[in-house]
């Protein structure tokens, strides 16, 4: 079922573990990480990437259709382990 492109292209789980732990101090300023936290079922690692690179907007972002993801939604990848890292990667290019 899984077949994101970008998740051919993930850069390592060295580089995502670096870039979760850059963008951590960043989270503890988080407003609403609760809400967060339960849109991507429990996943902080995600939480705080999504947090950083979206801001606010993440429930309407998290459940929108993303061309660079198949026109799957990020919550559709986290549910999906096997298109987790497209997600991944799709997190670390984002500006």
């Amino acid at each position: 079922m899984g077949n994101i492109e970008l998740t051919k292209l993930f850069c390592g789980e060295k580089n995502w573990q670096n870039f979760v732990l850059l963008v951590s101090k960043k989270w503890e300023e988080f407003p609403d990480k609760e809400k967060l936290l339960d849109e991507v079922n429990g996943n902080e690692e995600i939480a705080k990437v999504v947090a950083f690179r979206v801001g606010i907007n993440f429930l309407n972002w998290l459940n929108s259709e993303i061309p660079a993801l198949d026109k799957k939604s990020p919550k559709w990848c986290i549910q999906h382990p096997e298109d987790l890292n497209g997600l991944k990667e799709l997190l670390l290019r984002m500006p």
